[in-house]
């Protein structure tokens, strides 16, 4: 899951990432990218974009291409223009049904955490010697 600014730069990173993720080995790799001009009002957007340098021109144009820049035209916008509460929920969204719920999550990590110091305070208790 991809929180990367939506411009070429920000797909260099992402793409950049993945081939690491190959290089090292990785399989079934899936990039999913967060950010995208779907996540703000027309308002925000109007707000948040900003044009593509043309320094770049093959660059841009395949980006465009693949992306459909903002309405068709190079624009962009960087990932800290979506409200964190809009973007917190949007990876929440994404992320369930890959990893599972965040509540279930959060209660199986305490239930770890309560486990091992039961374990801790018996050895103790036993005059054992505590593992970590």
């Amino acid at each position: 899951i991809f929180v990367v600014d939506y411009d070429p730069a920000g797909w260099i990173i992402r793409d950049s990432v993945v081939n690491d993720l190959k290089f090292y080995g990785m399989k079934n790799i899936q990039a999913i990218d967060i950010v995208s001009p779907s996540i703000l009002t027309p308002e925000e957007l109007k707000l948040a974009k900003f044009p593509i340098p043309k320094t770049h021109e093959t660059l841009n144009k395949n980006w465009l291409k693949k992306s459909g820049g903002i309405n068709g035209e190079l624009y962009g916008f960087e990932s800290d223009s979506i409200p964190f509460d809009r973007l917190r929920q949007k990876i929440i969204d994404v992320a369930t049904p890959l990893v599972g719920n965040p509540e279930n999550i959060r209660r199986y990590n305490a239930v770890s955490d309560l486990r091992e110091s039961f374990n801790y305070l018996i050895q103790v208790k036993l005059g054992l010697e505590p593992t970590p």
